[in-house]
């Protein structure tokens, strides 16, 4: 495969499906955020976007989606079967499950 490709078309998309997670991990940049916010893309508009993704191959793009929580997505199955039928593998990496709460969460942050 030529350079010339990869000048044109990411070889992957790391797309951070929703901000949505239950934890707040200490390596993680996020907050904790346990509901989806409300300007997340819809299924359409993440449709629309794994088409235009799709279009800027060959070869299309590998596309993991992420968070947050990808999973807090009721959608999530569907974008990825979605995306696999575009070509586009695309699996997705959850948040991992605590083990317990002294070892996962980082400590509180005031808020202004």
């Amino acid at each position: 495969m030529s350079h010339e490709v990869f000048e044109r078309t990411p070889a992957r998309v790391y797309w951070e499906l929703t901000r949505a997670c239950d934890l707040a991990c200490r390596h993680c940049r996020a907050d904790e955020m346990p509901e989806r916010a409300a300007d997340e893309l819809t299924t359409e508009e993440c449709e629309r976007v794994l088409r235009e993704l799709a279009r800027a191959g060959p070869p299309p793009p590998h596309v993991v989606f992420t968070g947050g929580d990808p999973l807090k997505r009721p959608d999530l199955v569907e974008l990825v079967r979605y995306g696999v039928g575009l070509g586009s593998a695309s699996p997705s990496r959850r948040a991992p499950r605590p083990r317990s709460p002294a070892t996962w969460r980082r400590p509180s942050r005031a808020r202004a």
